[in-house]
């Protein structure tokens, strides 16, 4: 019975993820200096994220949604 072909035992080629420099600033962008339209997203994702949490939490959700005015 023939055996299975086996890698070379060649290290793994990895990131150093945490030695490695960060690749976002250190200083997050204004919040009046983003485009509208990012703005809208980054509000959408955060409601959803604080309503998953609230859903997760046993918490009443609110009525109506974010974008309401």
């Amino acid at each position: 019975m023939s055996r299975p072909h086996r890698r070379s035992r060649r290290p793994h080629r990895q990131l150093d993820l945490l030695l490695a420099a960060p690749a976002t600033p250190d200083v997050a962008p204004r919040w009046s200096s983003l485009p509208a339209p990012t703005r809208q997203a980054l509000s959408g994702l955060l409601i959803r994220l604080m309503e998953a949490h609230a859903a997760n939490a046993g918490l009443p959700l609110p009525r109506g949604g974010a974008d309401e005015q």
